[in-house]
């Protein structure tokens, strides 16, 4: 972001539940373009003026939501 304030309010919100601030790639085209987001594995962190942020959800069995938090987590790190 071009400043701490832009950046402090761009992770408001993307933090926001519900907003509707990101047109997940997987919607484009493809296997995928059915995932819903849900918002339950999600994290962002700011480091200055850059922000960061991830969802993930599951498409395959066996991928549990702590696997899927794990991910995001490290995803923003």
């Amino acid at each position: 972001m071009p400043d701490l304030d832009g950046a402090r309010a761009y992770k408001q919100l993307v933090d926001a539940s519900g907003t509707g601030n990101i047109t997940e790639l997987s919607r484009e085209d493809g296997h995928y373009r059915t995932v819903r987001y849900t918002g339950y594995r999600y994290a962002s962190r700011r480091d200055g003026t850059v922000v960061a942020n991830a969802q993930a959800e599951p498409v395959a069995r066996g991928w549990t939501g702590l696997a899927l938090t794990s991910i995001v987590n490290e995803a923003v790190r």
